[in-house]
Order: structure tokens, then C-alpha cells, then sequence
């Protein structure tokens, strides 16, 4: 229809439209602080237009199309995948941080300094072997070396402990944040299936995903209606029926009883205060994917989430190794290998520098005489383990019986002991062969002092790649986070723009209804009188 009436109706519809535009700006300005918040407008769109014979086509107005958020999917893409990055090497760089506070290298305190001492004293001792000051100092310096070395084990062991309950609590997180989700693509749903935008839950989801990506890798599947899909590698996580559940390996232990057999202990869902399981498995397990040989401490695995650990054996379900790519859980998980390989490395150390000392120290021409007989007695190793097991860096020690009487260091021929515990001094001949090996290559083709330097070293390579890689980071998310904050980000000033720009429209559609009344009030009360 046309005439007045029409007329009206389209500046209504005008009104109409704007007074959405100024509510939509006041909902951003409102947003402008708010945390993963993205930018609204509302889209508007020419309604359905009349013909009129003899005129053609004539305007009714406009229409409010939709209400939607501002937002770039290829860049949020990108930046998850710049922050698992990131955050895999701040994991990275927070471990590796606490290894080197370990190592404590370059100090007056470190390993390096220990061992430059325990030489020395050992030289000293070849130039007076029957000194008992210069024993003592051997002793003293050498305990040196084995209370570092054992304190060194033990606070890797310890940080190894709280990496995998690091592990443990971002398993928890990323479970707990799938289940957000999962909830939000219920209500997503629900907007969607009447044909509206759910924006702000849009927001809070992407929130939520951008939260998921800081701890592991995964990928989208848009499904209908809004509704998204999860994967892990080609693990589903999310809305699908085979939706598996990740969970943590805390520990895989042999059984002292059954070589055959081996007891885990598994945190379910990383939800380490309700959901922790041990069990004892046998290694025979016919499973494609679950080989007990190769799980350990700090693994994160997958498995079905409705497995009741009260009803279900560990052995009845299938457990599959997550492969993670990035993320923090990466990064925990990378450097739990490293720090066990420095152990190993102490290990080998201390092993190899007890086996050497040992083995000059306890040669059969120079043994102590224990019962005084004038004849060589047992051998006297200078370091042993506290249990009688392998020596290495966790238990290694200076013999308790020489730390009780330092004139039971060997250093050199004829040390005999006589029944009134008075020796007669070596020649010193053990003790220098024994600072000489100082500077042999015994250990990996290398002298012991160099192979403790190159275990530092690379250390301090991997923290300086840490150090960089997420320096290096932290400036790529911040450019992407620009462009972001660019795009969907609420700027004030282009907002109070916009309100003066939709306010003008309001009053100009207003002001069109005012000349309409008085047009109608003309034709009403004044036309044929």
C-alpha cells in the first residue's frame, strides 16, 4: 500500500533500526574491557519494496537483518596456533629455569667447584701422604662432591614430581574446558535452531578455545546448528559418540613380586584428588595401542570417559598415548625427558668417578691391613652406595669407614695397619695417580671435568632456545593479537562515532513521523472544511 500510513511505517522501521544500532553500540561500549569480547553490528538490509502501477517500485524502509559479532576465523586459527607454541616453550623455559638454579653453574657452590676441590685435595695428599689434615681434607671434600651430587638427584627427582603434577592439573583444565564447551554448544544450539546469533556465547566459547589451545593442539569440525567438534590428533574429545577422556600416567613401576608384572598408577581425567587409580597389570595385555613397556611417568593418555575405575580393570580398557604437538603439556612433557636424561648423565658421572677412584684406591698392594698381621687385608673402596645397589648420583657416598678414619685412605704402597691402629704411610703414588685422573679421558671419550661442562652446556643451550623461542613468540602473539584487537576489538572513539551517526538517524526518522503527524492532522481536521 502507499500514502501516509506507508510513510509512517517506513519512518517507523527507521527508528526501529537505529534505536538496535545504539543499543548494539551501547552493548560494546559497555564490553570495551571485557575479556575475549568481540565487537557487534547490526546489518541492515532494504525491506520488501511495493509496486505502484504507473510509478514503479517504492521504498518501505529498512529492516534489521542480524546482529553480528566482528571476527576473523583464519586469524583466530592462527593465533591458537602461535600460543601453543608459546606456551609449550614457557613451559620449556620454567623447568628448565629450576635445572639450572640445580646446577648452580657458574658458583662457588656447584658440582664443578666440588669436584676442582676434591682434585686438589687429592694432590695436596700425593705430596704428604701421611698428613692426616691433608686425609681429612679428602675426606671432606670429597663428601663434598657426593652430598652435592645426591642433593642435585634429589631435587631433580623433586621437580620431576611437580612436572607431572603440572601435567595433572592441565589434564584437568583441558577436561574441564571441554566440558564448558560442551555446554555452551547445547546452548548454541538452542539460539540457533530459531535462527538467531548467539554471539556472546560465540564469544565465550572462542574464549574458552583460545584457553584450550595454551594447553595442547586440536581441531575444529563445524557441525549444524553452531555446534563444533574436538579432536586431538584423530582422537575425538568432543561431540561424538567415541569421545574419549584424557587422563595421566603418574607413575609405572615394575612388581617387586613379578618381573611379569607392572603397577601404574593412573590419574583419571588429571583429576588428581577424586580420581587416582593404581593397578597392577601383566605384560601380556593383547592391545594394539597399550604397551606397558613404554608408558611412564607423565604420559597423557586417552581412554573411554564412562570407565568406572570401581567396576572396570585397568586391563579390560584400551589406553592410547596422546600425541601432543604443542601446548603446555608439550612442553611439561618434553622437558620431564630431559630432566631425566641429566639424572642419567649424573648418573653416569657419579658411577664412572666412584668406579676410577675405586679401583686405584682398592688395589690389592695397597689394601689396609684390618687385623694387623703385617699382611694385606680386605679392599677398601673409597665410595660406595648407601643400599650396596649400583652406585649412582642419588646414592653414591665416601666409605663410612674412612669418613670414621681418614687413615684408611690408601695412598700409595705399604699402607699397613698394625693391632694398635697406627699405619704406615704410603708413598702417595695412589693419591697423585688418583688426581690424575683429573685430566684422563675416562668417561664418554672425555676427562670427568669436561663432561660435567658439557652437560651444563647443553643445558644452558636448551634454556637460551627457551628463553628465545618464547621471547620470540610473546612478540609474533602480540602483532596477531593487534590485527585482532583491530578487528574485533571495541574502539570507544569509533563507537561514540557511531552513536552520534545513529542518534541523527533516530531524530531524522523522528523528525519524519512529526511532519507525517501534522500532514495527517491537515488532511484529518482541515481538508473540506
Amino acid at each position: 500500500m502507499s500514502g501516509l500510513f506507508a510513510t509512517l511505517n517506513t519512518a517507523r522501521r527507521g527508528m526501529f533500526a537505529q534505536q538496535a544500532a545504539i543499543t548494539t553500540t551501547s552493548h560494546n561500549i559497555s564490553n570495551a574491557n571485557t575479556e575475549g569480547y568481540s565487537r557487534q553490528r547490526v546489518h541492515l538490509e532494504t525491506s520488501l519494496a511495493f509496486s505502484k502501477p504507473g510509478v514503479g517500485q517504492i521504498g518501505t524502509g529498512v529492516d534489521i537483518e542480524s546482529i553480528r559479532r566482528v571476527r576473523d576465523r583464519f586469524l583466530d586459527t592462527q593465533i591458537r596456533g602461535e600460543q601453543g607454541v608459546s606456551k609449550e616453550y614457557a613451559a620449556r623455559e620454567d623447568v628448565l629455569e629450576q635445572i639450572e638454579s640445580i646446577f648452580m653453574e657458574p658458583s662457588d657452590s656447584g658440582l664443578n667447584t666440588m669436584m676442582g676441590r676434591m682434585w686438589n685435595a687429592w694432590q695436596e695428599l700425593s705430596k704428604s701422604p701421611e698428613n692426616s689434615n691433608a686425609k681429612t681434607i679428602v675426606a671432606q671434600e670429597s663428601q663434598a662432591v657426593t652430598d652435592t651430587l645426591n642433593h642435585m638427584y634429589t631435587q631433580m627427582d623433586n621437580l620431576n614430581n611437580n612436572t607431572v603434577e603440572l601435567i595433572e592439573k592441565k589434564t584437568f583444565d583441558a577436561k574441564s574446558i571441554l566440558t564448558q564447551v560442551d555446554t555452551l554448544n547445547e546452548q548454541i544450539f538452542n539460539v540457533k535452531i530459531k535462527g538467531e546469533h548467539p554471539n556472546d556465547l560465540l564469544d565465550k566459547r572462542d574464549k574458552l578455545l583460545d584457553e584450550l589451545s595454551e594447553i595442547t593442539n586440536f581441531d575444529v569440525k563445524n557441525k549444524e546448528y553452531g555446534q563444533i567438534e574436538i579432536s586431538i590428533g584423530d582422537t575425538n574429545v568432543l561431540g561424538t559418540d567415541t569421545d574419549k577422556e584424557m587422563s595421566v600416567i603418574r607413575s609405572v613401576e615394575k612388581d617387586p613380586l613379578n618381573s611379569d608384572k607392572y603397577k601404574i598408577t593412573l590419574v583419571k581425567g588429571g583429576d588428581s584428588l577424586n580420581a587416582t587409580i593404581e593397578e597392577t597389570i601383566d605384560l601380556s595385555i593383547d592391545s594394539p595401542s597399550f604397551d606397558v613397556t613404554k608408558l611412564k611417568a607423565g604420559d597423557v593418555v586417552f581412554n573411554d570417559p564412562k570407565w568406572d575405575p570401581n567396576t572396570t580393570d585397568i586391563k579390560d580398557i584400551d589406553l592410547e598415548t596422546v600425541n601432543l604437538e604443542t601446548g603446555s603439556l608439550k612442553g611439561y612433557q618434553s622437558v620431564l625427558n630431559e630432566t631425566k636424561g641429566y639424572q642419567d648423565s649424573l648418573n653416569t658421572f657419579a658411577n664412572g668417578l666412584a668406579e676410577k677412584i675405586n679401583e686405584i684406591h682398592s688395589k690389592t698392594d695397597s689394601a689396609v691391613d684390618t687385623d694387623g698381621d703385617g699382611t694385606d687385608g680386605d679392599w677398601i673402596d673409597f665410595f660406595k652406595s648407601e643400599d650396596g645397589s649400583p652406585i649412582n648420583a642419588s646414592n653414591i657416598m665416601v666409605n663410612e669407614e674412612i669418613i670414621k678414619d681418614v687413615n684408611k685412605i690408601n695412598t700409595g704402597k705399604e699402607l699397613i695397619e698394625d693391632n694398635g691402629g697406627e699405619g704406615t704411610p704410603g708413598d702417595g703414588s695412589k693419591a697423585l695417580e688418583i688426581a690424575e685422573l683429573r685430566n684422563e679421558r675416562l668417561i664418554n671419550d672425555t676427562t670427568f671435568d669436561a663432561y660435567y661442562k658439557d652437560i651444563v652446556a647443553e643445558l644452558g643451550i636448551s634454556t637460551q632456545e627457551a628463553n628465545r623461542m618464547t621471547t620470540n613468540q610473546e612478540t609474533l602473539l602480540g602483532q596477531l593479537e593487534t590485527r585482532k584487537e583491530s578487528i574485533s576489538g571495541v574502539s570507544i572513539d569509533e563507537e561514540v562515532a557511531n552513536l552520534v551517526q545513529f542518534q541523527r538517524s533516530y531524530e531524522a526518522n523522528s523528525r519524519v513521523i512529526s511532519t507525517l503527524s501534522q500532514m495527517l492532522d491537515t488532511l484529518i481536521n482541515r481538508t473540506g472544511i
